[in-house]
């Protein structure tokens, strides 16, 4: 079984090092993009522990691909002596930039993940897709991925939580594709707004100096149970036998992770409860669900 952390928390070697001894399978790094990004400012995360929601505008801050591939080789060989392996998320505008993404990063890793559910990214001022609800954007970018990828890396595809309408059709592109064997559900719920307890919003941010106060982002953590659970059955009945479906999305007990087997999933991932309460929640719920 997969268990791995959620795309988002880790993005330099410190983060890697941390994970290398817990009970993770898989490091996945990122998401990056070929470009560094300095993310959004102001008020990008917050945590409600009562309710174990989190919302995040982050904006893919991150040092990008180039930059990471300085460090990668020396953190795969650390996590394969560790028998884990290495997975890169990668993210983009467009899918000439995806492909360069798998270009530079695929010499040094295991896996690449193909992040198509980023959900509150914004450039000069617009905010950009989330690819997922677009199946031709999907089938294009996994084109361009495809042709780039000359080491053969298998990938992973990371969808959001998207209705059942969509599940057939985003089922055969992915599968349409021999060096996809993965896939992820689901990303965070795009454009939710929530509010703290002293009833001030939970996000407060701006894309860039001046510009205007944003207050929407991805919503995480237990709101997802649902959509994880549906679009996990959906989807390990809509794809061929070859392909694993990974879960992720308000895993935070031993009860969740049975409830993952008993839906069909291969592995699971762990975000928001990773990033709350660090690297020994993987243990921590593996010994839960025994």
């Amino acid at each position: 079984m997969v268990v791995a952390n959620a795309a988002g928390m880790v993005k330099r070697p410190e983060h890697v090092v941390e994970l290398s001894e817990s009970a993770v399978t898989r490091v996945v790094v990122g998401s990056l993009t070929l470009e560094a990004r300095p993310g959004n400012l102001g008020e990008t995360y917050y945590y409600d522990p009562v309710s174990r929601t989190a919302w995040n505008s982050k904006g893919l801050d991150n040092l990008g691909v180039e930059e990471a591939i300085w460090w990668l080789p020396e953190m795969r060989d650390l996590l394969n002596r560790n028998e884990k392996e290495l997975a890169v998320s990668i993210a983009g505008y467009k899918p000439e930039e995806y492909s360069r993404c798998v270009e530079v990063i695929a010499p040094w890793v295991d896996r690449i993940e193909v992040n198509l559910g980023c959900p509150n990214v914004w450039h000069k001022g617009v905010k950009k897709p989330v690819v997922s609800y677009d199946p031709s954007a999907v089938l294009e970018i996994l084109g361009a991925v495809g042709s780039a990828n000359r080491y053969g890396r298998p990938c992973s595809v990371k969808y959001s939580p998207v209705g059942d309408e969509l599940v057939d059709v985003l089922a055969f592109a992915v599968s349409s594709y021999d060096f996809v064997d993965e896939l992820i559900v689901c990303n965070t719920i795009p454009d939710q707004e929530g509010v703290r307890r002293d009833g001030s919003p939970a996000l407060a941010f701006r894309t860039e100096e001046g510009g205007e106060v944003k207050h929407t982002g991805g919503m995480s953590g237990s709101p997802l149970k649902s959509h994880r659970r549906r679009l996990t059955r959906l989807f390990r009945n809509a794809l061929p036998g070859r392909m694993k479906v990974i879960t992720v999305g308000g895993i935070d007990s031993g009860q969740d992770i049975l409830d993952c087997i008993e839906d069909g999933a291969d592995g699971f991932m762990v975000g928001t409860h990773f990033f709350e309460h660090g690297p020994g929640v993987f243990s921590q719920i593996l010994q839960e669900a025994v």
